[in-house]
């Protein structure tokens, strides 16, 4: 058949076609043309669900090609989730606030160059702050603010079911490539935003109670593309772009200096370079650029009733503003989902991205040297002084731009590899069970270099080199199963449970040379001063769950759940944790009085959720930890380092939403509301250890409690 939109009858690209009941389905092409082979029936009812459109289910013969008409709308409380519940649900049933981007569509509206472009502004209470505007800089996600005082509030990433790296920063050289923290890239920012097929997110602990220890600063569901069945389809994508500073010389603030007769005079350092005023350049010179960029990708899709298959590939080259500031990066995917029968699925996702960035983070960056340009009194020209705009510092006070493009040297090489293994076995109309197994296995390299140049404008005048080698894996083992059982025809149950074990281990190497005889030498062994550092951390989670879920006429939905934790950062003495939730959503808009007293509202459901997830303890905050040391004589001792905590647990974060969504105008405009009120409590503050205890630094405690609030409208 063919789906087609009931007012622009255009035909409709990316639905999905499934038969009720089966494993059996199909996505739209091009044409709006869909295609299921072997189905055992002459005539069937299929479920047509595409995001922006109201679902539609339809009775389809094999005798008679159908034609399916789709209603846009604002709000779809038919939609499928998956994040945040076991399996699939409607998003009718759910009580808390989930957002959704369709990023496939997204992206032929308003291409994304990144995944956190693609998820700023576009969900409310989500907030991407921007670090800077270097090529390669990576924002800071949070989700509903801050939660702890001393703990990361990065959310968890998920990709395909499976946890993956998403850090905003790697936290291996200084947050990232050299030293400047606001400049630091982002993980997340790996993924392509073209193999997307869509983004969930949850947002507090209301939510995220099925996901558990680490769980109270959200969840975002990175879902990517999968095949379709019916011939192969190819896309092809080219993308061009240009970065540039407009209007450069005028820019930058100007800079003022009092000269030796008592008069202020301006000074604008860009310009003086940029005519060579004191021929000391040899020819003008502009230290910045536009940059290019460019995109080249390509993905091919197709299958059989049996088999389907998404495979792409793409490259992408952004340059800088200057000419040290680069970001090189090849990405692909495979996916590849296997139907052998009607009751079993099997799904696998393959995903790699190498990449090779050079930072201007890596250094002080140039804005920098224009800013503390003319350090008073020594910028008058004829001073004699080094720092005259005569003279050999040319009115910078100590960085020089040409060091920073020939003499210093930042880059960050990246090779990772993701994927996960989905089984979807049905052996029963009313049980489904699913296991997910998976990876994401990470190495970075990052390098900084100070040439042994001897020139003016660098603090590394004889040389050093740094690199930080971090190899990150997490491991996700996850089994759900589900049974929906209906005792009376309006009242449904569904009764769930599962099990879930993570670990993340991070290996670092770190090394560094100084002070190097000659420009040739590049290495760190030829450095006269060495220095190394080995870090390993590994951190394990294994978690159970429980839910029951009551439906009253496909309207009324009460969910109730309980999640345990155990996780190797818990201090010695406290052992498991556990997570209660309870959620309600009523649509109030399928009421026959509803309908016939509030016509003008299409559609409205109501929804109520309170909940409690956490956040583990680092690492090593539990434990008490000695350090290795020189000892008299030259002997290797130990010397006390972290007193620890054998009773440090957990931060729990308790939180309550109510909210509605709504829509109007026949389904055209949609309105989503919600109330929160987050309290974080045993949360982890960092004490003084008193000095007779022989111990240095701080013991972290759970002796804090952060309360966080507000209202999301979009």
């Amino acid at each position: 058949g063919t789906v087609v939109d009931i007012s622009t009858q255009q035909p409709l690209s990316g639905a999905q076609v499934v038969i009720e009941g089966s494993q059996l389905g199909s996505l739209t092409d091009n044409r709006g043309r869909f295609l299921i082979l072997n189905v055992p029936q002459t005539t069937v009812t299929v479920e047509v669900i595409m995001i922006g459109y109201r679902a539609t289910s339809v009775q389809v013969s094999a005798e008679r090609p159908a034609v399916i008409e789709l209603s846009p709308t604002a709000i779809d409380l038919d939609e499928i989730v998956v994040t945040g519940v076991v399996g699939e649900q409607q998003a009718r049933s759910i009580g808390n606030a989930i957002g959704k981007i369709d990023a496939a569509a997204m992206q032929e509206m308003a291409p994304s160059p990144d995944v956190q472009d693609m998820l700023s502004a576009t969900v409310a209470g989500v907030r991407i702050m921007s670090g800077g505007g270097e090529v390669g800089t990576g924002g800071i996600t949070r989700i509903r603010g801050v939660k702890s005082m001393t703990l990361s509030a990065q959310p968890i990433i998920v990709v395909d079911g499976v946890r993956v790296n998403g850090g905003d920063n790697d936290s291996d050289l200084a947050c990232g490539v050299g030293t400047d923290c606001a400049q630091m890239p982002s993980r997340l920012d790996d993924f392509n935003p073209d193999e997307i097929e869509s983004i969930e997110i949850i947002k507090g602990p209301a939510a995220a109670t099925l996901y558990g220890t680490e769980a109270s600063n959200g969840v975002i569901q990175i879902i990517t593309k999968k095949g379709q069945r019916g011939a192969p389809r190819v896309n092809m994508t080219v993308r061009q772009g240009a970065n540039w500073y407009p209007d450069v010389q005028n820019l930058w603030p100007t800079t003022f200096y009092r000269s030796s007769a008592g008069t202020i005079e301006e000074v604008n350092v860009l310009a003086l370079d940029a005519r060579d005023e004191y021929g000391l350049l040899g020819g003008g010179r502009n230290w910045f650029q536009t940059g290019h960029n460019q995109g080249y990708q390509a993905d091919v899709s197709g299958g059989s009733d049996a088999v389907t298959y998404y495979g792409s590939l793409d490259w992408d080259r952004q340059e800088g503003v200057v000419s040290y500031n680069w970001k090189n990066q090849l990405s692909g995917r495979a996916n590849l989902s296997y139907t052998p029968s009607e009751q079993l699925k099997l799904d696998f996702s393959l995903g790699a991205v190498r990449s090779r960035m050079e930072s201007s983070s890596a250094q002080q960056p140039l804005p920098t040297a224009i800013i503390w340009s003319c350090p008073a009194p020594g910028c008058e020209p004829g001073s004699g002084l080094p720092n005259a705009l005569d003279g050999p510092y040319r009115g910078y006070i100590a960085y020089l731009p040409e060091v920073y493009e020939n003499e210093i040297e930042g880059f960050q090489d990246v090779d990772r590899t993701t994927f996960s293994l989905t089984a979807t076995h049905s052996p029963f109309e009313i049980l489904t069970h699913r296991l997910t197994v998976g990876g994401d296995f990470g190495n970075n390299r990052n390098t900084q270099l100070y040439k042994a140049c001897g020139c003016l404008g660098t603090f590394q005048g004889f040389g050093s080199k740094e690199i930080a080698e971090t190899r990150n894996t997490f491991i996700t083992v996850d089994y759900q199963a589900s049974s929906t059982y209906s005792p009376f025809e309006r009242l449904g149950l569904t009764t769930s449970g599962g099990v879930q074990f993570y670990k993340k281990q991070q290996e670092t190497n770190w090394s560094r040379g100084e002070q190097f005889p000659v420009r040739a030498l590049e290495t760190i062994s030829s450095g006269s001063t060495r220095n190394a550092e080995e870090d390993f951390v590994e951190n394990r989670t294994f978690g159970v769950f429980v839910q029951e879920q009551v439906s009253w006429d496909n309207k009324l939905f009460l969910t109730g759940a309980v999640r345990g934790d155990d996780n190797s950062a818990f201090g010695e003495n406290f052992d498991f944790v556990v997570y209660p939730k309870l959620s309600a959503s009523y649509v109030i808009s399928d009421e026959p009085f509803f309908q016939e007293s509030m016509g003008f509202i299409n559609q409205l459901k109501l929804r109520a959720a309170w909940g409690k997830a956490g956040r583990q303890p680092d690492v090593f905050d539990a434990i008490r930890t000695y350090e290795p040391a020189v000892g008299p004589g030259g002997v290797a001792t130990l010397t006390p380092s972290t007193i620890g905590n054998p009773d440090l647990q957990p931060e729990v974060g308790s939180e309550v939403e109510v909210g509605f969504d709504a829509s109007f105008m026949d389904d055209r405009v949609g309105l989503e509301f919600t109330y929160f009120d987050q309290t974080t409590t045993d949360a982890i503050v960092a004490v003084p250890v008193a000095p007779s205890l022989g111990f240095p630094d701080v013991q972290f405690r759970n002796i804090g409690e952060v309360s966080n609030k507000g209202y999301e409208l979009s």
